[in-house]
Parts: structure tokens; C-alpha cells; sequence
């Protein structure tokens, strides 16, 4: 298992989060382009961009590479195109599965960590099964394993509400902050 700096080790919690936020709002069209609204696409996916870009000397070519097409393609459309939409969704997961094929075991856990808080926060609003929510609650609890911090199932709080959400989500983000600097 390799070392990341607390910075870079940031930026991929953050870059998990925003790419998962853009491949799940992908599904809703109409907020895809407004730039000021955190939940949009275009939004997302420039805030996992700017992170792309702190990593950039992590990253192998095709990785940033297909990042950086789905990134521009997304960017270059003035309005709805579902096609292209659906291409810069596989250009994330063309990130995804060259990151973890090729990123050291620290770098792809810290992205995935991030990818499933993204997940647990969505979830609810989204109409995600209970199941679902724990079975990733589940996984965010074994990859704390893989980063050698006890992040332990039960402090992952549930959530029903938006005031409980919003207060599992700051929940989490404080686990991973204490976890992560902790264990650097």
C-alpha cells in the first residue's frame, strides 16, 4: 500500500464524490447544464475535473485522458444531447476501470470511499432501496480496512430525512477527514 499526501489523498475522496455525482445525475436531464447549482451535472463534473488536475501526475495518460474527452464533450453542448450525455458517462467509467487497473491500492480505495459517500447521500433522494444503502454502507466499512482506519459500520449513520442526511453526510466527511489525516 502506498502513501498519499493529505492533499492528493483529498482530491480523490472529492474526485470519487463529483464523478459519482455526475454518473448518477446523468439521469436527470434538466439539470445538466446549470452551472450554479451544486447538483448538476456540468457542475460536478467541472469540481471532479478540478481535482483530475491536482492528480494529474498520478494519473496514467489514459486515465486522464478519459477524463478529460468526457470532460470536454460534456462542456462543448449547449443543450440536451442524451447521446453524448450517455458518451461522457462512458468515458467516466472508462476513468473508473483504468484507474483501478492501473492506481496503487491506496489511491483507488480513497476514490472509492468517495464514490460511495456520493452514493449513501443520493440515495434517499433518488428512491434507492434500504438494501441497497447498506450493502454500499457495508462496503464503505471494508475499504476503511484497506486504508488501515476504523471507520466502524455502525458510526455511518443511517438517514430518513434531509436533516438527517445532511447530518450523516457531515458524519461521514468527518470520519474520512480524522481517519485520513490520522492515518498520514
Amino acid at each position: 500500500m502506498g502513501i498519499v499526501s493529505v492533499t492528493k489523498g483529498g482530491a480523490l475522496y472529492w474526485l470519487g464524490r463529483y464523478a459519482q455525482r455526475t454518473i448518477i445525475l446523468s439521469t436527470e436531464v434538466y439539470q445538466t447544464f446549470d452551472h450554479d447549482r451544486t447538483y448538476s451535472m456540468i457542475s460536478s463534473l467541472q469540481n471532479a475535473y478540478d481535482n483530475v488536475l491536482v492528480l494529474r501526475d498520478l494519473l496514467p495518460l489514459e486515465c486522464f485522458a478519459s477524463f478529460r474527452s468526457g470532460y470536454s464533450m460534456l462542456d462543448s453542448l449547449e443543450q440536451p444531447d442524451l447521446f453524448r450525455i450517455r458518451a461522457v458517462v462512458e468515458y467516466l467509467y472508462a476513468f473508473w476501470g483504468a484507474f483501478e487497473d492501473t492506481g496503487d491500492e491506496t489511491e483507488v480505495a480513497l476514490a472509492h470511499f468517495g464514490r460511495l459517500v456520493e452514493r449513501l447521500d443520493l440515495a434517499p433522494r433518488l428512491g434507492h432501496d434500504t438494501a441497497q444503502q447498506r450493502a454500499w454502507k457495508a462496503r464503505l466499512h471494508r475499504l476503511s480496512s484497506v486504508l488501515a482506519v476504523d471507520v466502524p459500520a455502525e458510526r455511518i449513520p443511517d438517514a430518513e430525512t434531509p436533516e438527517e442526511r445532511a447530518e450523516a453526510l457531515l458524519s461521514v466527511n468527518r470520519l474520512f477527514q480524522e481517519a485520513y489525516t490520522h492515518g498520514s
